[in-house]
């Protein structure tokens, strides 16, 4: 398989430090303490020139606690509609991919060194291989182990290249092998879909705002193991009746 077949189609997230919707959402991050989230949010408030149409300012700007769901809501409707999200089919299934730092196979990274910058590293190595192995379980034989509406006709997959960045560990870095194991996942997704005859598409915005919100507007939905998914799913919880929603979450024990 050549990883640039989808070059093209699949953003580049590098050194996504500061722009983190679902960990200011939660107040917590994987590598994250609390003085690294409040650094995200003082990114955010305090440069409104880049930031003040985006989801998560407003949303900074609007909540009255922390994960406010109510403000939170309301801040995805206005994005909704200043930025014309397309509404996904009630034909189509939308699939959340997390890919990117996650997929790394860590050979970039002086594991030894790096805890003692950051004494979580070597958990959270530990803790980033199992995502990427269940990345790879979770999305092999899919259409086998469940079953779809046999309304969907078209299967779109929503992700990025998504590289968190911490720089003094090396960690969440760009990562060519974390590239190539992203691409091994979509390509056998990809494989599998058309397999069952169904049509497969590729969804993947610069702009964050967009691929979360169109997560929120999807009836039919496949979660990813990520906050970003979780936090999607109570948005669209909270936009639809929850007998016209069809969900597939992800086991963590795949």
């Amino acid at each position: 398989m050549k990883s640039d077949k989808y070059q093209d189609q699949v953003c580049l997230l590098d050194n996504n430090v500061h722009y983190r919707i679902s960990d200011v959402f939660y107040m917590k991050g994987t590598l994250s303490k609390e003085n690294n989230i409040n650094d995200a949010i003082s990114h955010v408030l305090s440069r409104p020139q880049e930031y003040s149409e985006t989801l998560l300012f407003k949303y900074l700007k609007n909540k009255n606690k922390d994960s406010d769901l109510e403000a939170f809501g309301a801040c995805v409707k206005d994005i909704l509609s200043s930025k014309n999200v397309p509404y996904p089919s009630n034909n189509e299934l939308t699939v959340h991919m997390r890919l990117g730092d996650i997929m790394s196979d860590h050979n970039n990274v002086d594991i030894e060194k790096s805890k003692a910058i950051e004494p979580q590293i070597a958990r959270w190595v530990g803790y980033n291989n199992r995502r990427k192995n269940i990345n790879f379980r979770y999305y092999n034989k899919f259409y086998e182990r469940h079953d779809i509406p046999k309304k969907i006709d078209t299967v779109n997959v929503v992700t990025a290249l998504h590289f968190g960045g911490h720089e003094k560990s090396g960690l969440c870095t760009y990562d060519e092998d974390a590239i190539k194991n992203s691409f091994k996942v979509l390509n056998s997704f990809e494989k599998q879909t058309i397999s069952s005859g169904l049509k497969f598409k590729i969804t993947s915005n610069k702009d964050p705002d967009i691929d979360f919100c169109l997560l929120c507007l999807s009836k039919n939905f496949v979660l990813s193991r990520s906050g970003l998914s979780e936090l999607a799913d109570l948005v669209r919880e909270s936009l639809f009746p929850k007998d016209q929603l069809f969900t597939i979450g992800i086991n963590h024990n795949a």
